[in-house]
């Protein structure tokens, strides 16, 4: 089943599932996992990393998480 977070009802259900995580877990995404577990509040204050290109726009977004980019040229 594929969740879109641009419906109300697949937020509500990514929001329940990440909110399952326990606190202090690590927590693991890639491609554009870091921005729904951001949206979730599960970066709140955690160190997190995202794709170079996207970075300006997630610190826009979130700006409560610990983004940390490495760029590889």
């Amino acid at each position: 089943m594929r969740l879109s977070l641009r419906c109300p009802r697949a937020r509500r259900q990514w929001h329940e599932w990440f909110a399952r995580i326990p606190a202090g877990a690590r927590i693991v995404s890639i491609c554009t996992g870091a921005f729904a577990l951001a949206a979730a509040g599960r970066l709140d204050g955690r160190p997190a990393t995202t794709h170079w290109k996207l970075a300006a726009r997630f610190r826009e977004l979130f700006p409560e998480v610990a983004l940390g980019v490495l760029r590889a040229d």
